[in-house]
């Protein structure tokens, strides 16, 4: 076991140690922290942007005399116009332009008629708005209407309609789950379909690379000889997986800090999430990173060259690609038997039966079987790998990729 951990530590230094890793990892941090503050940023902008649409209301048809302070998040403003003011503009065409012209206001919402059952709406644009800003402006007036009709009602009339209707679910299964908690252990599955495959895709092929170079540098030779050919392999997963940790820790700790000054909560709330599912998160996570990276670097034994490092890594790429759309259809339908059969699947488990223990109550003979199992193809894969190492990391030249597997490790 010390030779895995003289590889671990080697794997490890010899990443954190390159300026190139500090600069990605800074870089990452300063991206992180400005989508943190995005919003932000997008809201005062917006703000500073907003338009300002004045309402005429000359006969006081609208329920309210003057509008409620408008959000931050809202691209524009709303003001009631003095009555005067409302009227000489609707009354003439000259009086508008020459409000336009004096104001700087957007467009005027004019309202019309003599009493709250005929009235309508022209909306007169100086500039052009947004269908979206349109949309909430004419939900804003008719709602104004119809509060002003209520009111024109009996006490017996307004009191009726202002009533609530009350409505409650009764859950008959006491184990189903509340939508605070389906809704949220969805966005915590979700979260592990887009780590893994990041992680996996992205680090795996640090393990392809640094595989390719000791052994076109004949690194490999001298490995060979003081480790075992699995304490390299795996050493070498290790190593990458802590790199990576120290990268998520650092993304991790500045976006909560950078939260934490901008007030605002967690990015995924885990607070109805049940303390099982969140311990099983880092578990699934680190055996679908475990089995994948294996396949990474036994895929660079099998090459050459770094510019062969593309037959390593489709391979294992495509059979991620086929694996995440599985694996989706166990997250939305994660107590069908699709999703039972594929939890089951080693390529798949780690998404689809964290999926079903996230989202479903799930046997718990099923859950220690599925975690068997990926123990067991992780095991199996780190002996298969040594095997290929064994024959096929002192080989420099000749045929190489996943076809030698088929040859029966014979090149050329």
């Amino acid at each position: 076991m010390n030779g895995l951990w003289i590889m671990v530590e080697r794997e490890f230094m010899a990443r954190v140690t390159r300026k190139a890793y500090w600069f990605m990892t800074l870089f990452g941090l300063a991206v992180m922290v400005a989508l943190t503050f995005m919003p932000t940023i997008m809201q005062w902008i917006q703000h500073s942007t907003q338009k300002r649409i004045a309402v005429a209301d000359p006969n006081r048809l609208l329920a309210a005399s003057t509008v409620p302070p408008q959000s931050d998040a809202s691209d524009f403003t709303l003001d009631i116009l003095p009555v005067d003011v409302a009227r000489r503009i609707t009354g003439s065409d000259e009086a508008l332009t020459s409000y336009f012209h004096d104001s700087k206001v957007s467009a005027v919402v004019v309202v019309r008629g003599a009493q709250t059952a005929d009235a309508t709406f022209v909306i007169e644009e100086n500039d052009t708005l947004e269908p979206s800003t349109l949309q909430q402006v004419e939900g804003w007036a008719r709602q104004q209407v119809m509060s002003a009709r209520v009111q024109q009602l009996g006490p017996a009339a307004q009191t009726a309609l202002s009533r609530p209707v009350p409505v409650d679910v009764h859950a008959r299964n006491p184990n189903s789950f509340s939508f605070e908690q389906r809704l949220q252990s969805t966005m915590l599955v979700y979260a592990m379909v887009i780590l893994l495959f990041t992680t996996v895709i992205a680090y795996g092929a640090w393990v392809v690379q640094g595989v390719i170079e000791e052994k076109s540098n004949r690194i490999i030779e001298m490995m060979l000889i003081a480790l075992k050919p699995w304490q390299i392999l795996f050493g070498k997963v290790i190593g990458i997986a802590l790199v990576a940790l120290v990268q998520y820790a650092l993304w991790t700790a500045g976006v909560l800090v950078a939260r934490a000054i901008r007030g605002s909560a967690a990015a995924i709330p885990v607070e109805h999430v049940s303390p099982a599912t969140l311990a099983l998160f880092p578990l699934f996570f680190l055996l679908g990173y475990l089995m994948y990276a294996t396949l990474f670097s036994i895929g660079g034994s099998l090459v050459h060259r770094a510019e062969e490092q593309q037959l390593a890594v489709t391979p294992v790429t495509l059979l991620l690609v086929v694996v995440f759309y599985a694996s989706l259809l166990a997250v939305f339908k994660p107590d069908s038997t699709w999703a039972t059969i594929i939890s089951f699947i080693p390529p798949c488990m780690p998404i689809a039966m964290f999926a079903r223990v996230a989202l479903t109550h799930v046997p718990v003979w099923q859950l220690i079987l599925s975690i068997a199992g990926g123990l067991v193809v992780i095991w199996l894969l780190v002996w298969a790998g040594a095997v290929v190492y064994r024959r096929f990391a002192l080989h420099t030249s000749g045929a190489s990729g996943w076809k030698l597997l088929l040859r029966g490790g014979h090149g050329g």
